[in-house]
Order: structure tokens, then sequence, then C-alpha cells
């Protein structure tokens, strides 16, 4: 689905990432790992199509990608970030929200039984969806703008520390709910939790904006080992 070659991200004049060799395919769970500053929002923004390379080339479905095509590609991947930005008044208005650009065509917005499949499938309830945005804790904004993502029926699902505010029991709920109800989807997530990490299939290492590894099924004990040699 994506394919990323000797990809250079750089802001303000620094290099935040460096020679990025990386294919990502649909349906496949993926954890970016590395110590704060590795580059790991800043990969998943790339992924996302929200910064662009300096050099290399990032190619979805093996096509190069054209600017106009950005809006469509940023439904298609969206991303939801450790402390999510949360639109209107209620949360019925921030799951609506993104149905009222251009870019969703004819898509209507989800309201009835999928509506409140979606709020489940994120540990919350039909009743919290006139709640005023500022009456929500941390969690709830963050399982909010998860669930405004999945009204999308995206291909991918980018998460950056999307559950840090949760306890661990629910975030590997809505880890899990998300599996069960979207098979379909390729996941890649931001995260330190041993018990997401051992839900996804791949993981990334990332060390000074370079890709230390790609691992397979990576033990609590390596991964201990490799954020302490960061350090």
């Amino acid at each position: 689905m994506l394919e990323l070659r000797r990809v250079e991200v750089s802001l303000a004049g620094k290099k935040i990432l460096q020679d990025i060799d990386l294919e990502l395919d649909q349906n496949t769970r993926t954890a970016v790992v590395g110590l704060s500053g590795s580059g790991k929002s800043t990969l998943l923004r790339l992924l996302c199509f929200m910064v662009r390379q300096a050099s290399g080339t990032v190619r979805y479905r093996g096509s190069q990608v054209e600017p106009s095509s950005l809006p469509l590609l940023r439904r298609k991947i969206p991303l939801t970030e450790q402390e999510p930005v949360l639109w209107g008044e209620t949360v019925r208005d921030n799951l609506t929200f993104p149905f009222t650009f251009q870019s969703a065509g004819r898509n209507q917005a989800p309201e009835g039984g999928k509506l409140a499949g979606l709020l489940e499938c994120v540990q919350l309830g039909p009743g919290i969806l006139d709640n005023p945005i500022g009456s929500l804790s941390g969690g709830e904004k963050q399982r909010v703008a998860i669930a405004r993502a999945l009204c999308l029926e995206p291909e991918a699902l980018l998460l950056d520390e999307p559950t840090s505010a949760l306890d661990l029991v629910t975030a590997e709920r809505v880890f899990d709910n998300i599996i069960d109800r979207f098979p379909g989807l390729a996941l890649i997530v931001v995260t330190h939790s041993p018990g997401l990490i051992e839900r996804t299939r791949k993981q990334i290492l990332l060390q000074q904006g370079r890709i230390f590894s790609v691992e397979r099924n990576l033990s609590p004990a390596s991964l201990k080992k490799f954020l302490g040699s960061e350090s």
C-alpha cells in the first residue's frame, strides 16, 4: 500500500528522518518504537502526507502521489494524535464533521446503529453523543478521535500514542475491538506499551531518525533492551 525509498524529511532546516526504506501492506498491524525525538511522530505524518519528504520517494499503491490527490489520501489514511483536536460543540459534531468536506464525495455520515457501533468499538456508550466537548476527559477525547477516523472507513489508521490517557485494560480492549471489527484495516501505532506491541505483526525500531531494525514478534525483554540502549 505504501512504499518509502531513501526518504529524508527536514523541518526548520533540521533532518528529522534519514534513509527511510519501508513497505507497509494492507491488513498489517505495525508498531513504531523509539525514544522521544527519534522521529516517530514525523514518520506517521509522512505516511498520511501531512509532511513531504525533502528527498527520496513515497508511493501509494505503486504510484507517485500527486498534490491533487492529497485530500482523498488523508481520508484513506487518517492520523489520530496523542492530543487530538476536536471540533464543534458535541461528540456528535465531531463524528459528522468530516462529511462536510468536498473530499467526502457522496459518502454519508454514520447515524443510528452504525454510530453506536463505532462508539462501542472505542469503549464509549451512545449516551455520550450529545455531551459537550469541554466535558470530556483526556481518554474520552482520544477515543472520540479514533471513532471519528473510523467513520471514514479508512484503508489504514495511524495512531500516535492514541491511548496514553487510558488504563491498560481499556487501551487493549479498544485495540482488540478495532482489529476484530475492521479486519482489512492496516494499523500503524506509535506506542511503548508491551501489550499493544504484542498485538502487532511488525515492529519498526527508530533511532535518531533512522530505522534501527524491523522486527517480528518483538519480546518485552528485547524492547526494554532497545529502549535502554538509546537512553
